[in-house]
């Protein structure tokens, strides 16, 4: 058994591929027993050990190979309430075993998956190394497909002009000797598989192996089977819920409309009966003048006047949103989901937003995600460290102080909703 480097320290480094290594399949001899060995520091991410069984492999010829169930990938800190290292990631020595006849072993280190994207490397930690051990030939005996290789040890005889002595286990009909080497083979001694030969100036039993040495069309032997393809990356996290919080609605002002005046009481005059006295009636008397029509008097006014307008009453307070991203080391990274005209610039922990409606900032609420992985959030008021104040002299503009991702209850790497009051 015997250990190859699938990847070295990635402390500068945030997202990598290691170099490709044979494995267990690549050589019938070796069997198909692999152990990976995988050292992190404070490592935040995801590692994909990968396999391949084309001879030369291209970008689209791997898949991943399952250490831990069905998933594709081991994902550290592997307990995210829990993690092992200072700084939000894991530090351990973790290993896995696995078999199959793979020709290729690779491994990569994933963190496209982190929001936000992480842009240094030392905020989300470091793999220390990445080994892979398989087989059971000692690497005394056969070193990484060279020819000509060295077994340790003296054989019975071996000097120049001498002849080994042929133990129960040998098979051979021709020996030879040259000025330092006495050579054992069952062919010619330009070299054929399982030929040896002792060498009296190092004084060691070599042996001749090409089997470490693929043909263009790749080496022999029973393929294993392909393993399942996993997915493309890992799943979409869920998206944040919806604000539940709405703001009080403004109080209305009394009706504009003044008092309706008294009807008049006074009535206009009735005007005199307008029938003129009837005349004696003669014998052949005349007809007396009619009387005139009285005169009607003026009509009284339909209502009083108009009375003033009531005050308009106060402008109701509106809650507005935004989210605040923070990075590995717990520092503000950037503000997003803003209102619509609404911008925001950040200086330290500390964030300046300007804003577009009417009204001064009243109070302010955050609510920090309390995992990388989790739905639940928590929420923070202001206080002695966190608050929020404005400038009088500069209109539609406030500053949330000191909101670090410990004084708003939230992860390394996570997020914070902020629910503003402006009335």
């Amino acid at each position: 058994m015997f250990s190859i480097t699938l990847l070295d320290s990635t402390t500068t480094e945030i997202n990598v591929t290691g170099t490709q290594q044979r494995g267990a399949g690549y050589s019938n001899a070796i069997g198909c027993n692999h152990t990976v060995s995988i050292a992190v520091a404070n490592f935040i991410g995801r590692i994909y050990i990968e396999g391949s069984l084309e001879t030369w492999p291209t970008d689209t010829d791997w898949f991943p190979i399952q250490l831990i169930g069905e998933i594709p990938y081991l994902q550290f800190p592997q307990n995210q309430n829990a993690p092992t290292g200072d700084g939000g990631g894991d530090t351990d020595v973790v290993a896995y075993s696995f078999s199959g006849n793979y020709i290729w072993i690779r491994a990569r280190v994933d963190r496209t998956y982190l929001v936000p994207p992480p842009t240094d490397p030392t905020l989300v930690g470091a793999v220390r190394y990445i080994l892979l051990n398989y087989g059971s030939v000692s690497p005394a005996s056969i070193s990484n497909g060279a020819s000509n290789n060295a077994i340790n040890g003296i054989p019975s005889g071996g000097a120049a002009g001498q002849v080994l002595t042929k133990n129960s286990n040998a098979s051979y009909d021709t020996i030879w000797t040259n000025e330092h080497q006495v050579y054992v083979s069952n062919a010619s001694p330009i070299g054929n598989l399982g030929d040896l030969w002792y060498n009296t100036n190092d004084t060691r039993l070599y042996v001749y192996d090409n089997s470490w040495l693929p043909s263009a069309a790749g080496p022999t032997g029973v393929t294993g089977p392909i393993g399942p393809i996993g997915p493309a990356g890992g799943p979409t996290g869920p998206a944040g819920d919806a604000s539940t919080v709405t703001g009080p609605t403004g109080y209305t002002g009394p009706l504009a409309i003044g008092p309706t005046g008294p009807a008049s009481i006074i009535p206009g005059p009735t005007g005199p009966l307008g029938t003129g006295p009837t005349g004696p009636q003669g014998k052949w008397g005349n007809t007396g003048p009619t009387g005139y029509t009285g005169i009607i008097g003026p009509t009284g006014p339909s209502r009083g006047p108009i009375g003033p307008t009531g005050p308009q009453g106060p402008s109701g307070i509106s809650f507005y949103n935004f989210v605040v991203n923070y990075d590995g080391s717990g520092s503000v990274y950037s503000v997003t989901n803003l209102p619509v005209g609404w911008s925001a610039s950040i200086a330290s922990n500390s964030v300046t937003v300007t804003y577009t409606v009417n009204g001064i900032p009243q109070n302010f609420t955050a609510f920090g995600l309390i995992s990388l992985s989790g739905t639940t959030y928590t929420s923070r008021g202001p206080s002695a460290l966190m608050n929020i104040n404005y400038d009088s002299s500069l209109p539609n503009q406030f500053t949330l102080n000191n909101i670090s991702a410990n004084n708003v209850g939230t992860v390394y790497g996570g997020q914070a909703r902020m629910c503003v009051c402006i009335g």
